[in-house]
């Protein structure tokens, strides 16, 4: 990824994450809310990367992450999840940065479109969504269950 600067802004680039990175996109995950365990553990992200290089992006400013997406590109149709930028960070460019990014890494795989989910009541992230061109789909809810038994204490 190449080298991206914005007045104020020296030193910020998007590159690929590593496994170093794991600490700092956690802290910039639970800055925004946005952190899960079960979702967000050091050995999914590295599990991830391994199987698919170059599917979760970082930004950085003056060597520090401030900022994340993911990119889940296989199945039926490739999904944006984990976008964040820390909440001192925001207002600088730098989402819409990660969005471009991701865009171009997908593109790059001959993928066709992108899907993002945004929760109910994010009004202000699903205007950020349609001012970068993306389009309101049809509203579902998310599902989910626990494969790991509950322990009877």
């Amino acid at each position: 990824m190449k080298k991206e600067t914005k007045e104020g802004q020296a030193n910020t680039s998007i590159r690929p994450y590593t496994t170093a990175d794991y600490r700092e996109v956690r802290t910039t995950l639970e800055n925004v809310g946005l952190f899960y365990e079960p979702m967000d553990n050091e050995a999914l992200l590295a599990e991830q990367i391994s199987s698919d290089p170059g599917s979760i992006l970082v930004a950085e400013v003056d060597g520090q992450v401030v900022g994340n997406v993911l990119l889940k590109a296989t199945g039926w149709g490739p999904l944006l999840f984990r976008l964040a930028v820390r909440n001192e960070f925001q207002g600088r460019g730098i989402g819409t940065r990660l969005m471009e990014a991701a865009e171009q890494e997908l593109a790059s795989r001959g993928r066709p479109e992108i899907h993002l989910l945004v929760e109910d009541g994010e009004t202000g992230l699903l205007a950020f969504y349609e001012s970068l061109g993306y389009e309101v789909g049809h509203t579902y809810k998310w599902m989910w269950k626990s494969l790991v038994p509950k322990s009877s204490e």
